[in-house]
């Protein structure tokens, strides 16, 4: 039987620690909260691994110096949810079944959320200005849609840092690193591939393009789907992740 109010304990604990460390929101630690505790029911401490592995590095690098691209650093509830939903879904499926495979689908879903992370924030940082998917030419650095190849190497190392994390643990075994690694990274690509022909890019009145509306400015959709913002792009990416995890380790 699972000790709930362990796990009420352990989640209460983090949340306080990811509050001070300012790594989340005030809703959005709530939200990462009930997650973790639904980590827990579908298969025990193990199964905090690559939550962990993602939430803290990806903290890690947003923090490090010249990879903010002038973004808030504090993720929001509805980011969390974007990366979240998936691998949430997978766990419920593992509570109400017992199936122990579906940690395999968990971990996959969690490094490509790892993988697109490290990418934007090394390759934005570090990797000099992208090539769009789609137009090929070069495109600003952090643009969705874009890589570099620093972004791609560091797309690897994110999705193997937390399938390295999760066989740590004992949540998959180590046969399984190189599955959830790959399947990761694919799910990285595919979160490149929707960013370049799906996500909606807009014109503002000053004639700038940017990923998100402007509250109170007039904007122009120029190419994409109206409502694929980037938190829709991630969730793609995630459950990619997982589907390609599973499909790799079947």
């Amino acid at each position: 039987m699972p000790d709930i109010a362990a796990y009420l304990a352990a989640v209460v604990a983090g949340s306080v620690l990811i509050a001070s460390l300012r790594l989340l929101t005030v809703p959005a630690t709530f939200v990462a909260a009930g997650m973790a505790f639904l980590l827990l029911l579908a298969g025990g401490w193990s199964w905090l691994a690559p939550a962990l592995a993602f939430l803290f590095l990806a903290g890690l690098w947003t923090r490090w110096p010249g990879a903010s691209h002038d973004r808030d650093r504090t993720r929001r509830a509805r980011q969390v949810l974007a990366n979240g939903i998936a691998p949430m879904l997978f766990s419920l499926a593992a509570i109400i079944t017992g199936a122990a495979f579906l940690a395999i689908p968990v971990a996959g879903c969690y490094a490509a959320a790892a993988a697109d992370t490290w990418a934007t924030e090394w390759g934005g940082a570090f990797g000099g200005r992208p090539l769009d998917l789609r137009t090929l030419r070069l495109a600003r650095a952090g643009q969705s849609g874009a890589v570099s190849a620093l972004g791609t190497a560091a797309t690897v190392a994110g999705a193997a840092s937390v399938a390295v994390a999760c066989a740590w643990a004992g949540m998959i075994g180590w046969e399984l690193a190189l599955p959830v690694t790959a399947a990761g990274a694919g799910g990285s690509l595919i979160d490149s591939l929707s960013g370049a022909w799906l996500q909606g890019l807009w014109r503002t009145e000053r004639g700038e393009l940017v990923e998100e509306r402007r509250a109170g400015e007039p904007v122009e959709i120029q190419r994409g789907v109206r409502w694929i913002d980037n938190d829709v792009v991630n969730l793609i990416a995630t459950a990619s992740g997982g589907v390609l995890a599973w499909l790799i380790a079947a």
